[in-house]
């Protein structure tokens, strides 16, 4: 045979070996070698305490062009800091790995930000705290289960992880900070038994459904802003503070019930507001708290409300009509602003300062809408506080 002849038959061999190899299924991964990686004691080491890595992967090229990974990486210890990061060994699977288990008592600053494969974490029974940006900007993060272990989790830790779903947070943690999962645009829901910080939550665009818990007594400034998927809220009595622009844009919200008093704009900008209840707990109504809500037609104020700031419903186009409570003793000015629809309004008797001139834009007996409505002329200067 010709060295030419037997040439070709290896290339064919070649060939046929190939293509069978391309056509293959991922292989098994009980077949893989597995690395276990213990952290060596050292000089960049001194402030942190060793750790076993376990770490398994495998790689298919099944079309012979795109690669498939799927990867696990297992890190067990006391404290995890961002020094792991940048230790040759467990850098590249860190960035690659897309289960992450750690069964650990602390997840550091920044310890796992900015890991762009990670899909799932899993979090150890022994975990305690999640510190400042511990998980932030992974862009692919769609699952996390907290244990009931956790008490902190600190300001910015899932900011940006603009795939994660859920955020069921336990009883034990004691408050949210700033940020944390602000940004993450993918977020369905969440389950709040603690108090929320500020912007905790601001800008989750397609969060609907948001359940707060006996916890839960603070919603810090910003907590909710712009999140315009929101469409109803049940604010209860276990609620004590609504900080300024905590819901400010909503602009999907409809319904509303609150029984606590409202900080500046909290709820401004939600311009498909139509039916707000005030429970018993509700004595002040902020500055701006309603300001912009342009679909608001019917305003019944409930028993209790003591005070309505300036500007608090100002701009809101459509409203027709307003009741006031026994209750209500001071209407700021310019409080009803720019709501041009107004023709009738309800039991003003026992209110003690109000601004005829600037409660609603223009004196009240000037206004074209509501001229008919009589009003006691008296008591018409706001108190000097």
């Amino acid at each position: 045979m010709s060295r030419l002849k037997l040439a070709a038959i290896l290339v064919c061999a070649l060939l046929l070996a190939g293509c069978s190899s391309f056509g293959s299924n991922q292989p098994d991964e009980s077949a893989l070698p597995a690395l276990e990686y213990t952290r060596p004691e050292g000089e960049q080491m001194e402030n942190h305490t060793q750790k076993t890595v376990k770490y398994k992967g495998s790689l298919s090229d099944g079309s012979g062009f795109v690669m498939y990974y799927t990867n696990e990486l297992e890190i067990s210890g006391v404290e995890l800091t961002a020094q792991l990061k940048v230790e040759p060994e467990l850098a590249e699977s860190l960035k690659t790995a897309n289960v992450l288990t750690l069964n650990v008592e602390t997840v550091g600053t920044s310890a796992c930000s900015d890991l762009d494969a990670i899909r799932q974490i899993n979090l150890g029974e022994n975990l305690s705290a999640i510190q400042s940006y511990a998980f932030s900007k992974c862009t692919m993060l769609d699952k996390v289960v907290f244990p009931a272990s956790l008490t902190q989790i600190g300001d910015y830790a899932f900011q940006g992880c603009s795939s994660l779903r859920s955020a069921d947070i336990p009883s034990n943690v004691t408050a949210l900070g700033r940020r944390v999962f602000a940004e993450c645009t993918m977020l369905l829901s969440a389950n709040l038994d603690t108090d929320v910080g500020d912007s905790t939550f601001a800008d989750c665009t397609s969060l609907r459904d948001v359940t707060f818990g006996a916890g839960c007594h603070i919603i810090g400034s910003n907590a909710f802003s712009g999140c315009v998927g929101i469409r109803s809220l049940s604010l209860g009595a276990d609620v004590e503070q609504i900080g300024s622009h905590a819901f400010s844009g909503c602009t999907a919200l409809e319904q509303l019930s609150v029984e606590t008093s409202l900080d500046e704009a909290a709820f401004s900008g939600c311009t498909a507001l139509r039916d707000i209840t005030f429970g018993a707990g509700c004595l002040t109504i902020g500055e701006e708290a309603f300001s912009g809500c342009t679909a608001l037609k019917n305003l019944s104020i409930d028993e209790g409300v003591e005070r309505i700031e300036k500007r608090a419903f100002s701009g809101c186009t459509a409203l027709e009509y307003v009741r006031y409570p026994a209750s209500l003793q001071y209407i700021g000015s310019l409080a009803f602003s720019g709501a041009q629809s107004i023709t009738k309004v309800e039991s003003m008797d026992t209110i003690k300062y109000w601004s005829a001139r600037y409660t609603f834009e223009k004196d009240w007996n000037e206004n074209s809408n509501i001229g008919a409505v009589e009003m006691k002329q008296a008591k018409k200067d706001e108190p000097a506080v």
